[in-house]
Formats: C-alpha cells, sequence, structure tokens
C-alpha cells in the first residue's frame, strides 16, 4: 500500500506537471465556489445591492409579445431591477417603467422578495377599459385570460395572482394617478398572497400596502450637553 506523499517512481516530469496543473485548477474552482457561497451569506437578505454575477443569479422565462425566452438577471443591481426583469417592464415604454420602478422604490425589500411568488404575474395589455387591475384567484374561463390568449400572452400554469396595466391609460393619464392605481393593486397582491381567504377590499389593499412601505428615517434631535463650569 502506498503512503499517502509517497511519489510513484515511474511518471515522468510531463505526468507530474500535468498532476500539479489538475491539482492547481481544483483547488482554484475551490476557493472561487467558496468566495461565491460566502458573497451569498454575507450579502444583505433584504434591502440593498445583492451580487449582478448571472451565475449565482437563477433563470426564468418570460412571454413578452408571444415570445417566450429565458430571462436573466445580467445588470440587475437591485431588488426593484429583478422585479422589473422578471415582469418584462424593461420592455415597456419609458412611462410605464417610470411609474412602475417609482412605486416599487416605496417598498420595503422584504416585500420586493415575496412578489418573487410563483403564483404572481404581471402583464401588460394594450386594452383601455382598465388601468391597474389584479385578478384573484385566476382560472382559464376568465375574459382576461382568454384575451391574453388572444392576443399571444397566455398566462403561466401555476399563476393565482394576474396583475394587468393598460398600456393605453398609462399613456394618458397623469403620473400620480397612475402611480396610486398601481399601490392599490399591488396592495390587493400582497394581501391575497399572504391570506388568500382573507377580506380583500379596497380598504383592506391600502391598510396591506402600507405594511409593505418603507419607513422614512428621521435623525434624532441631538442633545445638548450641559455646558461646565
Amino acid at each position: 500500500m502506498k503512503r499517502k506523499n509517497e511519489v510513484t517512481p515511474t511518471a515522468t516530469e510531463p505526468q507530474a506537471d500535468s498532476m500539479i496543473t489538475l491539482k492547481s485548477r481544483a483547488l482554484v474552482s475551490s476557493a472561487a465556489s467558496r468566495s461565491a457561497r460566502r458573497a451569498v451569506r454575507t450579502s444583505r437578505p433584504c434591502g440593498g445591492t445583492v451580487p449582478s454575477d448571472s451565475v449565482l443569479m437563477p433563470i426564468c422565462s418570460a412571454t413578452i409579445m408571444g415570445v417566450t425566452m429565458a430571462t436573466t438577471y445580467h445588470g440587475c443591481a437591485s431588488y426593484v431591477d429583478f422585479r422589473m426583469r422578471e415582469w418584462g417592464i424593461d420592455g415597456q415604454p419609458r412611462r410605464i417603467q417610470t411609474i412602475v420602478r417609482r412605486v416599487l422604490n416605496e417598498m420595503e425589500p422584504e416585500a420586493l422578495l415575496f412578489l418573487k411568488d410563483p403564483r404572481f404575474e404581471v402583464m401588460v395589455l394594450p386594452g383601455q377599459q382598465f388601468t391597474v387591475w389584479p385578478y384573484f384567484p385566476i382560472n382559464r374561463r376568465r375574459c382576461i385570460v382568454q384575451e391574453a390568449i388572444a392576443l399571444g400572452l397566455p398566462p403561466k400554469d401555476e399563476t393565482r395572482v394576474l396583475l394587468v396595466l393598460g398600456a393605453r391609460n398609462f399613456e394618458k393619464e397623469p403620473a400620480e394617478w397612475l402611480a396610486n392605481c398601481l399601490r392599490d393593486g399591488l396592495g390587493h397582491v400582497l394581501l391575497y398572497l399572504r391570506a388568500p381567504k382573507a377580506s380583500n377590499n379596497c380598504r383592506d389593499a391600502m391598510k396591506e400596502w402600507r405594511k409593505c412601505v418603507q419607513r422614512p428615517v428621521v435623525a434624532s434631535r441631538s442633545r445638548r450637553l450641559p455646558s461646565g463650569r
């Protein structure tokens, strides 16, 4: 039986060099793997920036204009970026992007992570009969689903909550009114995902929304120390 550190006498120098090279590559690969895992562990679970390396980020699929394509997170630097990319908002007109980003930036990081729920889906449709409308629970018999299918945008099989944005109304309505509609819609979505059987009227939705909004940081007033005599 060979000892652990025993060198085979028949091994030539090129073979030994290749063995050393392979060991070195394995050590580098192992170190890189540990470094990547450490980056994930040490990154804050909520808020701030997260690794944008697509190797560390998952890949999902999105249906945009009837074409299903892989969605990567390359270039994303925040949870807002992730949700915008997953929902296909990146490919929408600038006004829709601006309003959606503005509203998402108001949310707590935990709430943004909660919207990663696979039961939730966002669609932008060209209709003008609505501005922002949440549908839940969704099924194939609903008119909005049939309309989406006719446009080549079938909801995912696992979708239970569908938030629809009307592109035409986003072009002409006041920005603040649109933002309020989106806040209300997301409040309905968040409440349903958390408690599907709970009361979910507009008052309940806004109450849920306020729970998910970031609290402003107010600097405390410094106390004056008594002057020495």
